[in-house]
């Protein structure tokens, strides 16, 4: 199954904001599924989230995550990035090795 990582930032000060849109986010599909969210903090707050899409739902997965990401359009200064990732054992099948 593919894996999807999105990677967030916001500035301390906006955190409240932050918690208001996450009580409001459209709920995931049932083939889509979040297994971790990470949080660090230095100069922003950084939040990695990770989700697990079935493969053969990947287009609409990719389109159900960033759907939950519109809502934090509205806080200044978020900004997110949404990647596909791959396992190492994956990752190492490209280049020949396995």
């Amino acid at each position: 199954m593919p894996f999807v990582m999105v990677t967030s930032s916001f500035p301390p000060s906006k955190s409240k904001e932050i918690g208001a849109v996450f009580g409001k986010l459209p709920k995931l599909p049932e083939y889509v599924k979040l297994l971790h969210v990470l949080v660090t903090q230095s100069e922003n707050m950084k939040v990695y989230s990770l989700y697990e899409v079935e493969e053969d739902k990947y287009y609409k997965g990719i389109i159900a995550i960033g759907e939950r990401y519109i809502p934090y359009h509205a806080v200044d200064d978020f900004k997110y990035n949404i990647e596909t990732v791959l396992t190492v054992r994956e990752a190492l099948a490209l280049i020949g090795l396995k």
